[in-house]
């Protein structure tokens, strides 16, 4: 009998924590939508967001981040209970968002770089600045990914075009185009594009508002892109008015629970 390397394990016994990413426009409910389920520890970069979510009721905490070195001691706190063999007392860590994280990071390394060379521009970035950022972006989010902790990313929208071009909507992640971008996508279980549509109804013979619905698109569609990976998701999830990340997660705790007694089955029956 061949006796395997102890690094070879049965895909079943890996931990399954996801790694989220929604984008949307300014407004559309990202840091509401993103403290919505039980316990979430938001990594706070937009104090904006935080207040609709206080008053729409979030029981969220918060770590605020407004350095790179403030991003560091929750990544530290984290990956030192892990490696003791503690829970991690929150079921979401939230990145929100990336698209300010990483112009946090942009205004540390080009205060790093004025600090060793006087002659230097503090405001405007050269090609090695980008570059750096981009590498770091990267990193920071493989990190992340890599607890035992549910991740959930934020991110701005915006418009781009292919080289055929078709017009599309992709994180504001800075870099090369579109590329970094996609770079950051490659490293989520899924991601989604997060909008609103408004509800109308005819109230004395005339059409009124009279609320909005939220949906997360979670494939390719038209212009809006999205991925997921969890098979729970797609192609698309309309929120509820409350609890939409916690309804999200119960969906993809209910697909991981259908997908191990499929398998126990097939195994009894074999």
């Amino acid at each position: 009998m061949t006796v395997l390397p102890p690094e070879i394990v049965p895909l079943e016994s890996i931990s399954s924590h996801p790694n989220l990413l929604v984008f949307a426009n300014s407004g559309a409910g990202k840091t509401v939508f993103a403290t919505s389920d039980d316990s979430v520890l938001l990594l706070n970069t937009e104090p904006e967001g935080e207040i609709s979510a206080k008053n729409l009721g979030s029981k969220a905490k918060k770590w605020d981040i407004r350095s790179v070195n403030d991003l560091d001691r929750c990544y530290n706190w984290a990956l030192n209970l892990a490696e003791k063999g503690q829970e991690i007392p929150f079921k979401w860590f939230v990145i929100d968002s990336l698209t300010e994280y990483q112009d946090i990071e942009m205004r540390e390394i080009l205060r790093a770089g004025t600090q060793k060379k006087s002659a230097k521009d503090p405001v405007v970035p050269e090609w090695q600045d980008y570059l750096r950022n981009q590498k770091r972006l990267i990193r920071r989010i493989k990190e992340f990914n890599a607890l035992p902790v549910n991740m959930l990313y934020t991110a701005l929208a915006r418009n781009a075009t292919d080289a055929d071009g078709n017009e599309f909507i992709y994180p504001q992640i800075h870099g090369k185009g579109y590329e970094v971008a996609q770079l950051v996508l490659a490293q989520m279980t899924s991601f989604g594009y997060l909008f609103v549509k408004n509800q109308y109804r005819e109230i004395a013979g005339k059409k009124q508002k009279v609320g909005v619905n939220r949906f997360i698109v979670w494939e390719d569609s038209g212009t809006m892109q999205g991925k997921d990976r969890t098979t729970a998701l797609a192609p698309y999830t309309k929120l509820p008015d409350k609890g939409g990340l916690k309804f999200i997660r119960q969906k993809i705790e209910e697909a991981g629970l259908k997908s191990m007694k499929t398998e126990v089955t097939q195994q009894d029956s074999a």
